[in-house]
């Protein structure tokens, strides 16, 4: 029997028992009981719980929440949070919103798998099989790997796994548009879409075009075409973009990054001589299907050139998922040239090893989440935070009370979970290191400035610089570094009910407050002030002087879309809010007043009187929601006069 037959024969029936098996052992507990609130999760479901309440319809608005403030969206594209809100809206809970559109996620997987390798050329038989061998190990690949199922369960990466399906209909459609036999409007339809999704997907889809693009020497496509069809592709995905990634590209100097090591299943060196022998192999054999390892290629190189020479957060072992289905694929390949039955005996082997594999790892799944956790009730400081200073041992899961307590109280707090968004989020790890080393699960790298007999003296300072006035920590302090950080839902007594809370006073400390100094330009790096025993804020740009007098701060108001407070003589007023160029000031007579830059990154005004601060759209931001709309017309307008939306399951 060979591997034809086998296939036919047992390759439907696989996949749907596997089918079958995601929606037994997942979908359903999933669905029924999991909270969402596993490690990461809990950010998540805060972020789309304020999205719902402050920023629908709109894609991006300010979070006063977390990180002295930033604007939620900016950075971190929130289409996965617009749809749930949609859903939400049609009468279905917000909770069960997010999970049923993971639940289709999920089942869109397998079908999203096929389809891509149908369009790539791959026959009906061994897209069925390759298939199969994506979907489990979709199922038994690492949490950390991001897209796959248990980056749900265990780390709560939510949009990644909802762009993974949309990936793979985007390659499969793609390829068919470059070779005429769809039009531009899918493909491009769902590239936009991954991009308003998750950024890393964003980035995969961007080196399959640049794989699909380097392909058409050795397919001798007609150059001039590709170019044209290229160009028209990548403008109508700029145009439907538009408004989200032109701001931002324009703000990206108000985000600060963090960058992870590279963590790879396999290695990167190994995978990129199995992407050059799989190149060459399809090359000489099957050039129709070049476009599978050479996709590989791209992505291999990209992560070794990023992890060792460019200092930017892009962390390509998310795209682990990708590339473990890629290696699969080129192997299944690869093996139906052998001749006579030695390939069947060796992929139904290695079927037979991914399928015990599955089994033995069901133990794993905590499709059931993690226990509950009572959120503290803290009532709002009109002028003050909270830091809620709470170790991961004492929790829970990782983040749960400092993403979610801010959010259901509606306070603000100094923690969070998107660190890009703001560029004092650098500062408040440290400072949160520095309380402590406990409290941060993925760890923090000091600069070499700090010193330990200065460690008190920061922290003490810091608690003024940030706005904060009251802490909320557990009552005693245990060393716990070898406790699990999950409470994954197992029946047992969870961790964190051993823990007391208390709330204590950590000074007289405001968001806005009037200084009797105007702040002179920095003289030295941002580190090194931060580090350093001064406390006086220094102008990260220039602060004209001018004559005034310390004045007193009354009537504080702040709101996701403005800030406003009373001070009662002309005086340097700072604003303990993330620097952002969406911020306008103006005075009691409603002229605009200047909003300077401190260190850290903090807000600054000079005035008397009523000053109230906007968050208005920059111009840009305007031209850039009207070029999206335009093009969004031009193209649905296209297809519906070739009929392309007719097309769309052919």
């Amino acid at each position: 029997m060979n591997i034809d037959t086998i296939v036919k024969k047992r390759t439907p029936l696989l996949l749907g028992i596997i089918m079958l098996f995601i929606i037994v052992v997942i979908i359903i507990p999933f669905i029924q009981y999991n909270n969402l609130y596993s490690w990461d999760g809990s950010g998540q479901v805060a972020a789309m719980e304020y999205f719902d309440q402050q920023c629908f319809p709109k894609f991006v608005c300010w979070n006063q929440h977390y990180f002295l403030g930033y604007p939620q969206g900016q950075f971190y594209p929130q289409g996965f949070y617009w749809i749930v809100s949609l859903v939400h809206r049609l009468g279905v809970s917000l909770t069960l919103s997010i999970k049923l559109l993971l639940a289709l996620a999920m089942l869109a997987f397998p079908l999203a798998v096929y389809y891509f390798f149908r369009k790539s050329h791959v026959d009906e038989d061994r897209s069925l099989l390759i298939t199969i061998s994506a979907v489990v190990v979709y199922f038994i690949s690492q949490g950390y790997d991001g897209g796959n199922i248990k980056s749900i369960l265990d780390v709560g990466l939510y949009t990644h796994f909802f762009a993974m399906p949309l990936l793979f209909f985007y390659l499969g459609s793609v390829q068919e548009y470059m070779e005429d036999k769809r039009s531009m409007f899918i493909p491009t339809l769902l590239f936009a879409c991954i991009i308003l999704t998750h950024i890393m997907i964003a980035i995969a889809a961007v080196l399959a075009f640049c794989a699909l693009f380097m392909q058409s020497p050795i397919k001798k496509m007609h150059r001039k075409k590709l170019i044209k069809k290229s160009f028209l592709h990548i403008l109508g995905v700029f145009g439907l973009t538009a408004f989200w990634v032109i701001p931002f590209l324009a703000k990206m100097e108000y985000s600060a990054s963090v960058k992870l090591s590279g963590i790879y299943l396999i290695n990167p060196l190994f995978l990129f001589m199995i992407g050059l022998f799989s190149l060459s192999f399809f090359m000489n054999y099957c050039k129709d299907k070049v476009f599978i390892p050479l996709f590989l290629l791209v992505i291999v190189i990209v992560s070794i050139v990023v992890d060792a020479y460019i200092p930017i957060p892009i962390h390509i072992y998310r795209l682990n998922v990708i590339l473990n289905i890629l290696v699969i694929a080129c192997f299944i390949l690869m093996l139906s040239k052998l001749p006579g039955k030695t390939s069947s005996y060796i992929l139904s082997g290695l079927m037979l090893f991914l399928m015990m594999y599955l089994i033995f790892d069901i133990g794993n799944y905590h499709a059931q989440g993690i226990h509950d956790q009572e959120i503290p009730s803290l009532p709002d400081m009109p002028n003050a935070r909270y830091y809620l200073d709470i170790p991961p041992y004492a929790e829970t899961s990782p983040h749960y009370i400092q993403t979610l307590a801010p959010q259901r109280n509606d306070i603000k707090s100094l923690k969070g979970l998107f660190v890009e968004g703001s560029k004092n989020s650098h500062y408040i790890l440290a400072f949160d290191y520095l309380n402590d080393p406990f409290n941060l699960v993925w760890g923090y790298t000091l600069p070499e400035e700090i010193k330990t007999p200065r460690i008190y003296s920061i922290i003490q300072k810091s608690y003024n610089i940030f706005g904060v006035s009251k802490t909320y920590e557990i009552s005693q302090r245990s060393i716990r570094a070898n406790v699990s950080k999950v409470n994954y839902y197992r029946g047992e007594a969870p961790l964190f009910e051993n823990y007391s809370f208390i709330l204590r006073d950590s000074g007289n400390n405001t968001i806005i407050e009037s200084l009797d100094y105007i702040p002179l330009p920095l003289d030295t790096t941002l580190d090194a002030w931060f580090y350093d025993e001064k406390l006086e804020y220094m102008s990260l740009g220039t602060i004209p002087q001018a004559p005034f007098e310390k004045g007193t701060i009354t009537n504080v108001n702040i709101e996701p879309k403005k800030i406003s407070f009373s001070v009662d003589r002309f005086s340097p007023v700072l604003i303990k809010i993330s620097h952002f160029p969406n911020w306008k000031a103006y005075n009691a007579s409603g002229a605009r007043i200047p909003v300077y830059e401190v260190t850290p990154s903090l807000m600054f005004v000079m005035g008397e009187g009523n000053i109230t601060l906007h968050y208005e759209y920059m111009w840009y931001e305007k031209i850039a929601i009207v070029l999206s709309l335009l093009t969004m017309l031009v193209i649905i307008g296209n297809a519906l006069k070739k009929g392309s939306l007719r097309g769309f399951f052919s």
